[in-house]
């Protein structure tokens, strides 16, 4: 596949609306001149007033009571999946200060309410602001609600000719309308070294974050996948493999006999019974366990997003002594990151490369058959590892263990989970699975 750059001499966004709108102004390109989007003031990046951080102006609003922006990162946000010009759907985002709800920027500006628009801040640099006067504007239309086109100015349409570029700085405006410098962060190429190391590092941090249930991926999808495949009775006697710092324990330890934890790493170290006298910890790997428990001791073992973070000259050892402490028609449940869609195996790339819109992104699939191995930020600036496989090779792994597989789930989000969370899923993880779940019964 080859790729090309797009030659403009307007800003992007002002050449898109001149096709619809008469006398739409056209404003030279002034950010991001090296991009496939190159864009004017007007159509580039403002400085939300509670992060500090430039959004793309499809992801911050401005609100006319409290005069501050709030980005889709900060206040909570909804989607309108109403079509209007050439966007498919917009965010509304409520104001942090005062709960009021307020459309993004991009459709601020049609409304009249752009701050540029309303005087509310006056840009310090020359620019051309267009107002809606009247419908007349709008070529061919007689309403705002008739403001619909055929055509689509979303990045998945353009991608497939562009590739995104290092943009370095960027420049984005604040609510005094001032311009704030923004530099882009680079990502360094991953070196391997202990991956339990890393989950040491980073075990009171993830603690804190994920004790009050974890975020929405481990609430909504995670969790209840992994308690419908491993269906605890009350009888059963569950291993939880890389347990963590036990909160799935305990979830499980109402609903069964016995649970025991176990992980390496100094995760463990936060986990707590709650008054469960039937949870186990041992700071260990697997393979001591056989030490303390006898083969053919377990009724199931649960290994939630565990297997992806143990290397290959690991990994075979490990189901190997799972396969060990079942008993014969035990069941083995895990999930780990969906090996055709996770960041590894896959290029993101995005069009414009701030968008806060799924539809302005693409996902590539790269070197699937490849194992390979990536730095994931599961808490900021403490990376840990991720190893990717295909999906043959622990179809191929469970297989020489005795084991045979009884359920795939890759679950898509319901309408009520988009609605919880628009901004991360909508046009995104409901079109794509982004967690695999496997259900496998020991033969022998």
């Amino acid at each position: 596949m080859s790729f090309g750059q797009l030659e403009f001499n307007n800003c992007f966004y002002c050449e898109q609306y001149a096709k619809h709108i008469h006398d739409y102004p056209m404003n030279s390109p002034s950010l991001f001149l090296e991009g496939q989007t190159p864009r004017c003031y007007l159509h580039g990046q403002y400085v939300c007033d509670t992060c500090k951080n430039p959004r793309h102006f499809n992801g911050i609003s401005w609100c006319p009571n409290c005069k501050k922006f709030t980005c889709v990162r900060c206040g909570e946000e909804k989607v309108n999946p109403k079509k209007f010009l050439v966007y498919g759907y917009h965010y509304k985002i409520k104001c942090i200060h005062c709960d009021q709800w307020v459309n993004t920027l991009e459709i601020a500006e049609f409304e009249g309410k752009h701050p540029f628009q309303v005087g509310d801040i006056r840009p310090k640099f020359d620019i051309m602001v267009w107002y809606p006067l009247t419908m007349i504007q709008f070529k061919n239309l007689q309403t705002l609600d008739e403001a619909i086109t055929n055509e689509s100015i979303s990045g998945r349409k353009r991608i497939q000719d562009m590739i995104p570029t290092n943009h370095g700085k960027s420049l984005a405006i604040n609510s005094e309308g001032s311009l704030q410098t923004a530099i882009s962060e680079q990502k360094q190429n991953p070196e391997r070294d202990n991956p339990i190391m890393r989950w040491s590092i980073i075990a009171e941090h993830y603690h804190e974050k994920f004790k009050q249930g974890g975020d929405w991926h481990h609430r909504e999808l995670i969790i209840p996948y992994v308690m419908k495949l491993l269906n605890p009775a009350s009888s059963d006697k569950i291993l939880d493999l890389g347990c963590g710092d036990g909160n799935l324990c305990k979830l499980i330890s109402s609903k069964c006999a016995k649970v025991v934890g176990v992980d390496p790493s100094d995760m463990i170290d936060f986990a707590t019974t709650n008054g469960h006298k039937n949870i186990v910890y041992h700071k260990s790997s697997i393979q001591s366990l056989n030490e303390v428990y006898p083969v053919n001791y377990f009724d199931k073992v649960i290994s939630n997003m565990v297997l992806m973070d143990i290397p290959d000259d690991e990994i075979e050892t490990t189901v190997e002594m799972v396969a060990k402490l079942l008993k014969t028609e035990g069941i083995f449940v895990f999930s780990i990151l969906h090996p055709c869609f996770d960041p590894v195996s896959r290029k993101t790339m995005k069009v414009p490369f701030d968008s806060e819109k799924n539809t302005d992104r693409i996902y590539l699939q790269q070197n699937y058959l490849k194992h390979d191995i990536k730095k994931i930020e599961v808490i900021a600036g403490f990376p840990t590892f991720h190893f990717h496989r295909p999906l043959s090779f622990y179809s191929k792994l469970l297989s020489r263990h005795g084991f045979a597989i009884l359920e795939i789930e890759e679950p898509i989000p319901d309408e009520n989970q988009i609605r919880m969370f628009p901004r991360e899923i909508w046009n995104d993880y409901d079109e794509a699975p982004l967690f695999l779940y496997v259900k496998a019964i020991l033969l022998k």
